[in-house]
């Protein structure tokens, strides 16, 4: 930068703070910039990580999770609350659905007695009581990571929805899109520069009459699409079956990466979930080792991790362990350094 034109921008920043405030006007490397990522929060598969292409989730910013039903959406979810509880935050889970069942979750590993658990009535009361609860948690401590996973936003009615009734039928059109909106707007300026991971899980549904362009829609208009800065869609594969006895044990997905402002997107991962142990971490870590080397395949379902030849089952086990885990996601640039 020539002399003259860093003058220029010193002096300008001086009055321009002078009238406006400290955090008017800065650098994109200035701690003072809102927009700047604090922390990352893994998913807890690393092949997803990998998608993102960041250490995981990013903190002060919102993500959408997007599916069909039965795809995994809530599963995911409690993944990410178990990772919070496992980097020592507060866990809040808004479930509007009414639909939690907690035996499920401590069968996936999540410690049920720490979960905030949260059961609003109107979309209004969902983000009035995550400011609320925000506010209560920065009081004690200011620096504690906190996860608000809120499940699902398309089945929380609107305050004018509760009181009008289904009879109104279409003078309520788009009142559910604008709440979303507005509310967002506030959201987002609360939580920038804050170690908090906002996450809203979505529903998909058929078009009708639609043959030629996109087949599903997210409920909520597009609200939740334009604030999110990372927004997954997950696609359902098949069932995993087990072949003694053609018992279904879980489902195989593919999470692809539709938008992502911090990396790029159209990344996929295909991802296993298991019904009484969610995520196949081994599983999901697999391509991840290939791409970085940490394995290398010898074909005929044989691998090499540190010069011993493996089978897959084998390998499988070896790659769950921490410290590989660990070396795998170093490899990967996985592992977040704050600067």
């Amino acid at each position: 930068m020539k002399p003259e034109v860093k003058k220029f921008l010193k002096d300008a920043k001086e009055k321009f703070t002078k009238e406006y405030g400290k955090e008017s006007m800065t650098t994109l490397d200035s701690k003072e910039n809102w927009s700047k990522v604090t922390d990352w929060l893994s998913t807890q598969s690393l092949a997803l990580d990998y998608a993102i292409g960041r250490p995981g989730l990013p903190a002060g910013r919102i993500t959408e999770i997007v599916g069909r039903a039965q795809t995994g959406k809530t599963l995911l979810g409690i993944h990410l609350l178990k990772e919070t509880q496992r980097k020592g935050g507060v866990a809040v889970l808004i479930d509007t659905e009414t639909a939690y069942d907690p035996e499920w979750a401590r069968r996936l590993g999540l410690n049920t007695d720490s979960v905030v658990l949260l059961q609003p009535e109107t979309l209004e009361d969902v983000f009035e009581w995550q400011e609320k609860l925000i506010k209560l948690i920065r009081k004690e401590s200011s620096k504690v990571l906190i996860t608000m996973v809120t499940d699902s936003i398309a089945a929380t009615p609107t305050r004018q929805e509760l009181e009008k009734g289904h009879q109104e039928g279409k003078k309520l059109m788009g009142t559910h899109a604008r709440q979303i909106s507005q509310s967002f707007r506030q959201i987002l300026r609360m939580i920038g520069q804050e170690r908090i991971v906002m996450v809203y899980i979505n529903q998909q549904k058929e078009k009708i009459g639609t043959f030629f362009q996109t087949q599903y829609r997210t409920l909520g208009g597009a609200a939740v699409e334009f604030a999110a800065s990372v927004r997954l869609e997950i696609r359902y594969k098949g069932r995993l079956i087990d072949k003694s006895n053609k018992i279904p044990y879980g489902i195989s997905t593919r999470i692809v990466v539709v938008k992502n402002r911090l990396a790029p997107p159209y990344r996929e991962a295909d991802v296993d979930l298991l019904f009484n142990g969610g995520i196949d971490i081994g599983h999901s870590a697999l391509p991840v080792a290939v791409a970085t080397g940490v394995v290398a395949p010898k074909g005929g379902g044989w691998f090499e991790l540190g010069g011993e030849k493996l089978q897959l089952g084998e390998l499988k086990k070896k790659l769950v362990e921490p410290k590989m885990l660990e070396e795998i996601r170093e490899k990967a640039g996985l592992r977040w350094k704050e600067k």
